[in-house]
């Protein structure tokens, strides 16, 4: 019954993506060996980006109880604000499929997540900032970085090799 009340209040369980998944996954996309729906088996839902980029564009975005912002610019705002949070278990990924993997959320609850489990992968937060806001997380004879955003309104978990 307990779980039956949560969804009638709209608060959703967190979507379990792990960040070994991830890292895997951004391991595997230079060698370019993985599946186009990886993200789907999370259910996630691919959103459709032709209206929004050109046809030579890199990137597929994919959300979990996501909407769109009906304040986003694309002239003036970077790609992860064209989301809106629908609730606390709301997640979105713009994926590059040549570089960067953004994991965006907004409920802490993720964050808290994300950081237990780079430290059980050996990862550490680094003293040094790239900027006050963000928090870079690297593991020695690993090349790729993951780097969370902090902003007032959302978290952006970006992982990116070196």
């Amino acid at each position: 019954m307990f779980p039956l009340c949560l969804t009638a209040q709209g608060n959703f369980p967190l979507v379990q993506i792990q960040i070994s998944d991830l890292l895997q996954y951004q391991a595997q996309k230079i060698k370019r060996t993985i599946p186009s729906s990886f993200f789907s088996k999370y259910g996630f839902q691919q959103i459709r980006t032709e209206l929004l980029v050109g046809s030579t564009d890199t990137r597929q975005l994919w959300g979990w109880h996501v909407g769109p912002n009906p304040n986003f610019n694309s002239l003036q705002q970077p790609l992860y604000r064209l989301f809106e949070k629908k609730d606390d278990s709301s997640i979105a990924i713009v994926d590059d499929k040549d570089g960067h993997l953004q994991i965006i959320f907004w409920d802490k609850a993720y964050y808290r997540i994300f950081s237990r489990d780079m430290q059980q992968y050996g990862y550490q937060l680094q003293a040094k900032k790239p900027a006050n806001n963000i928090l870079r997380f690297q593991r020695m004879g690993i090349s790729v970085v993951i780097d969370i955003t902090v902003w007032a309104d959302m978290y952006v978990l970006d992982l990116f090799q070196l």
